[in-house]
C-alpha cells in the first residue's frame, strides 16, 4: 500500500456509522518500492541480452492494509473483467506467472491463500 487506511471494525451493538475508515496517511517509501520496479522492468525489456523474446510487465494493486481489500484486491487481479465473478476467466490475452506480495508478512499470507488455490507463485 503507498496509502494507508484504518478500517474501523463493525461489532453490531449500535446503528453503523458511513465512516468506514480513517482520513488515509501517504507512506512516500513504498512509492520508491513502485519506482524501483517500474525501472527494473524498464531495464530488463530494453535489453535484449537478458530475457530474449520476453517482455516483462506488471500490474500494482493497493491491499490498504487490510484482509478484505487484500483478497478482493487478488481476486481482481486473477479475475480482470468489468463486474466481480470469481473462477470466471474471459481475458485470454493476460498471462499472469507469479505475484509479488505486499510488504507486511498479513498482507503476503493473505494474497498466498489465494494463489495456492490456483497454484500462482509469489
Amino acid at each position: 500500500s503507498q496509502i494507508y487506511y484504518i478500517f474501523y471494525e463493525a461489532f453490531f451493538k449500535e446503528n453503523p456509522s458511513q465512516n468506514l475508515f480513517d482520513v488515509p496517511c501517504m507512506i512516500t517509501k513504498f512509492y520508491q518500492h513502485i519506482l524501483a520496479l517500474a525501472f527494473a522492468v524498464k531495464v530488463i525489456n530494453e535489453n535484449p541480452n537478458l530475457l530474449p523474446n520476453v517482455t516483462l510487465g506488471f500490474h500494482i494493486y493497493d491491499s490498504y492494509y487490510d484482509a478484505r481489500m487484500t483478497y478482493r484486491t487478488t481476486l481482481d487481479l486473477l479475475f480482470k473483467m468489468r463486474r466481480f465473478a470469481p473462477n470466471y476467466k474471459c481475458d485470454s490475452q493476460k498471462n499472469l506467472i507469479a505475484i509479488i506480495g505486499g510488504l507486511g508478512s498479513d498482507t503476503s499470507f493473505h494474497i498466498a491463500d489465494l494463489l495456492r488455490l490456483y497454484n500462482i507463485p509469489q
